[in-house]
Formats: C-alpha cells, structure tokens, sequence
C-alpha cells in the first residue's frame, strides 16, 4: 500500500491547488455522472477539496470517512495492500462551472465468508461504527446507480456493505436502486443501537433520575464535584492522557484491549482527537472530583450528527457510577445546545448503560451485493435458505 506522512497535520483547502487528481481510472457511467478511482493513500490528495465540500452537503453524515479520520486510519490502523476509494462527480452543464463530487466510497479487499473468491468492502475497523458511504443530498439514488454500475463493470464480483443505515435516504435510494436493476441482495444482519434524538418525546419517562441524584450527593459528599466540557486546545493533552489513562486501568486494561496498550491504536487516538478538536468536530465531557477526572466521554461530530465514540470512568468510584453521572450530565447539555440534532451511542444492541437511559434507537445492517458475477448472485440467493436450514438443524426439538 502505497503511504504518505502528513506530520501530524493534514492540508487544509488553502494548498489543495497544488495537487493534482491522481486516478488510475475514470468510468464515464452515463451523460451526467462519472466515476474516478483511486487506488493509493497518497493519491487521496488531490481530492481533499472536494471531499471537504461533499461533508458540507451529505445528506448522511459520517465522522469516520471525514478526511482526517480515514486518513488518520489508514496510516496507523490498516494493513490492507489492496484499497480503492470511488469518487463518483456530476457534470455541470455550465462549462464555467466545477465537476461536483457527489459521492465517496472508500474499499478495501475482503475474503467474504464462505465465498470462494475475495471481493470488496466498504473500510472499517475497530474504531469506526458507521460504514455509510459519503453522498451528497439530493443526489442519493444516482450515486448508489453510478457506483453498483461501475463495481459491475471493473468486475468486483461481490461488494459487501457492513454496519450502514437500514433506515432513512441510504436505505431507501439502496433498495431503489437494487431493485431498478433486478439485483437481490443477502443482509446478512440488522441491528438497533442505542440513540439521542433532539425530537424525542421520552427523555425522562425511561430514566432512573432519583437513583442518579442519590449517588451524585453521596459524590459529592467526597469532594468538590463538577462537570467540565474540553474548551481549549491547550487542555487538549492532558485531557487525552487522562482518558487513556482511566481506560486502562479499567477493565479494558485487565483484557488488553486499552487503547493505550496498542502503540498503533493510541496514536491513532491522540491524532484523530486532535484534528478533530482543531476543526470543532470533536467533543470531550469530563466528570471531576477534587480536580482529579473520574469519568470521560469522546464524542465525534459531523454535520448536525454525533457519535458516542468512546467512553472511559474511574473503577475506583464504581459504587458512585460516575459513568452514568456523566451520561445524565451530557443529556442536559445535549438538550441545551442547537448544534446537534441526533447523538449515536456507537454500542451494541442491549447495552446495559445506553439501553437503559437512552430512549431512541438507530437501525444498521449489513449487506452483501452482487455485482454481475453468476456466482455471487448464487451466493446472496442461497444464503438465506442455508441459514434457515442451519437455524432448523440446531433448533432443539420441543
């Protein structure tokens, strides 16, 4: 795979002139919509301007394929030789007018399971908890046409679409577009996490809000108690090293899967934090006693859309909760602020915080999509029948 060292800091719009738009293949799909591809890190450059602009105007928002998460990602986290990233642009009639990139849909090579050749999926790893793919409002049907026309014609055989929306314009404009050209998917999974809409009607009428001020008081009673919110960029650091810290000596730490225990995954940690702090796309909350951070909670933000993306509490104050103190004090600053409109809580179906006081929930899914290949199509059409006779086979008789 071929890198590129940032030093820490990715361009902004400002040098994006410079760079040129390095495709290894342009696919014109029709009279309005073309696809470039993009097979290298380094080539992802030159398109930096255009995917900044396409964030502006995505009708699904997703912080995990933002500039400085994918690429942050790619360097620190991924091994993978073989990527493609899918730049699909509309043509403006106007000759004085710019191509507009309508859609980004960054690949890696999988070994599906159970199928007998490689195929491609969308990127993800063990830090990213959205797959959707980057596609401008307004546009969402014409971008999912372009791209499954372009994965039939450079002959993927097989597009795997893991953890994307099962709801809303994705999901709908996806089965529009499947069913426009007589493809039948395999969804291999659907799932329903844990959400904060500003809409809901049911804040309180699931919460356990006289158990939580109880232990609040009895906090309290140990020290000075406070709610901070990370405002400055000097703070930055310690607030980091903080919540690696708490993270590790928890029971992360006594499994080994603390971030500060995987070189690879704590630089990503401090990178990613940091470019998003710097382009207020990123908010840290802390609980503190006596100065001292008992509980910490990461939040990524893209557009009107957050993500509850990581968590982290002191063991030692476990009787008081400190967790869900801070949970409860981030629903009353989510209901004061306007810039948010929904907060994903980024957790597994039932979890036991987020189920219990969290009153929404989102709706993901992953599908499996052939792309032409005789094969593939037999593979999502018999799945489902071999799941079922699976599920009968080990069902314990009544």
């Amino acid at each position: 795979m071929s890198t590129i060292s940032f030093a820490g800091k990715f361009p902004d719009s400002s040098p994006l002139q410079s760079y040129g738009r390095a495709f290894s293949s342009r696919h014109q799909i029709d009279e309005n919509f073309y696809v470039e591809v993009v097979d290298s890190v380094s080539g992802l450059l030159g398109y930096l301007e255009d995917w900044h602009q396409l964030i502006s105007f995505c009708s699904i928002s997703n912080a995990f394929y933002e500039p400085y998460f994918l690429l942050t990602a790619l360097q620190t986290l991924h091994h993978n030789p073989k990527l493609r990233f899918i730049f699909v642009y509309r043509q403006n009639t106007n000759f004085d007018s710019a191509h507009e990139l309508c859609g980004f849909f960054p690949l890696e090579s999988a070994q599906i399971e159970k199928y007998p050749r490689s195929g491609w999926k969308l990127i993800t790893n063990s830090l990213s908890f959205s797959c959707d793919p980057l596609i401008r409002a307004g546009f969402e049907i014409e971008v999912i046409l372009a791209f499954i026309k372009w994965s039939k014609a450079a002959h993927c055989s097989i597009i795997e679409l893991p953890c994307v929306s099962a709801e809303g314009a994705f999901q709908s404009s996806l089965d529009f577009v499947l069913k426009a050209l007589s493809i039948t998917p395999f969804i291999l999974k659907t799932s329903r996490r844990s959400c904060l809409k500003r809409d809901s009607a049911d804040w309180d009428g699931r919460n356990i809000r006289r158990d939580v001020n109880r232990k609040r008081r009895r906090l309290a009673e140990q020290g000075q108690l406070e709610f901070r919110v990370l405002k400055s960029l000097h703070q930055l650091a310690d607030w980091q090293k903080g919540f690696l810290s708490l993270e590790e000596r928890g029971w992360k730490g006594q499994k080994g899967t603390a971030l500060n225990q995987n070189p690879s995954q704590r630089s990503f940690f401090m990178t990613a934090t940091r470019q998003a702090f710097e382009r207020n796309k990123f908010q840290m909350l802390g609980l503190f006693l006596d100065e001292k951070p008992i509980a910490f909670k990461c939040n990524l933000i893209s557009g009107k859309n957050g993500y509850a993306w990581k968590i982290a509490f002191d063991e030692d104050y476990a009787r008081y909760s400190p967790g869900l103190l801070l949970e409860y004090d981030f629903i009353d600053f989510f209901k004061n602020q306007t810039e948010l409109n929904v907060i994903d809580s980024c957790a597994t179906p039932g979890h036991p915080l987020f189920a219990r006081i969290w009153p929404d929930q989102l709706s993901r899914q992953t599908v499996f999509v052939p792309t032409g290949m005789l094969l593939s199509k037999m593979y999502c059409s018999t799945r489902p029948l071999m799941r079922s006779l699976k599920r009968k086979l080990l069902a314990k008789p009544s």
